[in-house]
Formats: structure tokens, sequence, C-alpha cells
């Protein structure tokens, strides 16, 4: 679940981008993990959705282990739409240098989504 404020809009990264409304400071948390908010729905049950619902969460989800079991975590808001980036400003959901109001909010798929070589075209 987003801590700030964003909005959606064309990335120059790649598609769509999730970009901040408001300046947030090196060392503010960004976005943590909410049941309520962000869904999990474990690969075993995957095959019982519509081809249409599985290719949505490969693409819009993230690949993670919970309970020993893996597992897609949805995004359930507009982190969704951030995009990786070698030079991230955010790490491990916080705000790894100031940020700008109108930026547009990055992370690191490496350092927590197991499916980030398929999804980056295994480069590193």
């Amino acid at each position: 679940m987003l801590l700030v404020e964003t909005t959606v809009r064309p990335s120059k990264i790649h598609g769509l981008g999730c970009f901040t409304n408001e300046f947030i400071p090196k060392g503010k948390r960004v976005w943590v993990f909410d049941r309520r908010i962000d869904p999990i729905i474990y690969k075993a049950h995957l095959s019982r959705l519509p081809k249409a619902m599985q290719t949505f969460l490969d693409e819009k989800g993230f690949a993670a282990t919970r309970r020993w079991r893996q597992c897609i975590v949805l995004c359930g808001d507009d982190s969704r739409y951030m995009n990786h980036s070698d030079d991230p400003n955010t790490v491990k959901n916080i705000a790894c240098r100031d940020i700008e109001a109108g930026d547009e909010l990055t992370c690191d798929y490496w350092s927590f989504d197991l499916d980030a070589a398929r999804k980056l075209g295994a480069r590193r």
C-alpha cells in the first residue's frame, strides 16, 4: 500500500509509471505490504483462474514466497506501475534520496521479485 500520493501516467522507462504528487524526503517509507489492499495469490491456485487473469497477474504482480509457498503479490494501488531502474529512487520501500513531486517512483525488481530475470530479459 502506497503511503504517498501518486498518479499513473506514461513513463519514459516502460509503458505506464507511478509518479509522486508530493515531495518525498530521503528515508521516508513509501510503500508497505497490507493484506487488506495487496492480495496474495498462491501459484497452486493460478491455473483455476481465467487465462486473462493469469496474464494480468503475471504482468502486474510480483513473484514471492509466503509461508514457504510460491505466490504472486498484486499491489492493489498505483504501486503496481512502479518500474525497474538500475539506479532506483526507492530501496526496500524507502526513498533512498529526495524525490521531487512529479518524479517517477522506481525500484529494483531484482531485490524482491523472484521473476525479475524473465521480466527484465535476464539482464543484470
